[in-house]
């Protein structure tokens, strides 16, 4: 009698269970995505978000390292948007993936890799390095970077494209700037020397007047 009041006892729990136990978690439900950044080949830094593309919320967000290999985000299904940007790159820095379906328990693999070319820049005064300022502007004008050369070059990773780039003395006035004209191609190096004007001796500051003495 023990023993069978034991198999009643053990088949009822049993049949209370759902089918297919043990039940799927939240997160095994949910689909997996699988990004891999690189820049000109190689692990880079940046910064992806995952977008629900109808409404524009964020379903997920990560940072991508270098050394950590490819990022791994859990994200519900359905479909979205993914928006990578390179967070150690200048110019055309941002990657979109529209309409990505998710299927419940989905592994979606992804790259992208951010190829650019290189402006290696040296401000001079009278052939002589100096500290200067620097802003580069994009064919529409605007400013994809600023950085200051200390008296040495500086080498910019820029994706592929026309640039302006304005050197000016970093202590000086702004009619001392100098302006030219860059074309980066794919995993290119540009090179420019950008001799900057002595600005001119600036008049003396007037002396206060002192107060004269009563008669």
């Amino acid at each position: 009698m023990k023993g069978c009041g034991l198999v009643r006892v053990t088949a009822l729990v049993l049949a209370l269970l759902p089918s297919g136990w043990p039940p799927p978690t939240h997160a095994e439900s949910n689909a997996r995505i699988e990004l891999r950044v690189t820049h000109n080949g190689e692990p880079t830094r940046a910064r992806v978000v995952v977008l629900d593309p109808e409404s524009g919320t964020t379903l997920a967000e990560a940072g991508v390292a270098p050394g950590a290999g490819a990022t791994r985000l859990s994200v519900r299904p359905g479909v979205a948007s993914l928006h990578v940007r390179a967070l150690e790159l200048h110019g055309e820095v941002d990657r979109f993936f529209d309409e990505v379906r998710l299927a419940p328990g989905d592994e979606v693999r992804l790259e992208h890799d951010f190829v650019t070319g290189v402006l290696n820049l040296r401000a001079t005064l009278r052939s002589e390095p100096v500290d200067a300022r620097v802003e580069v502007q994009d064919e529409k004008g605007q400013t994809v970077a600023r950085f200051t050369t200390r008296g040495d070059d500086r080498d910019l990773p820029l994706t592929p494209g026309t640039y302006r780039v304005v050197v000016a003395p970093l202590r000086g006035p702004e009619d001392d700037a100098r302006a030219a004209r860059v074309v980066i191609e794919p995993r290119g190096i540009e090179v420019i020397d950008v001799e900057l004007r002595p600005g001119l001796p600036r008049p003396p500051e007037p002396s206060p007047e002192l107060p004269q003495a009563p008669r």
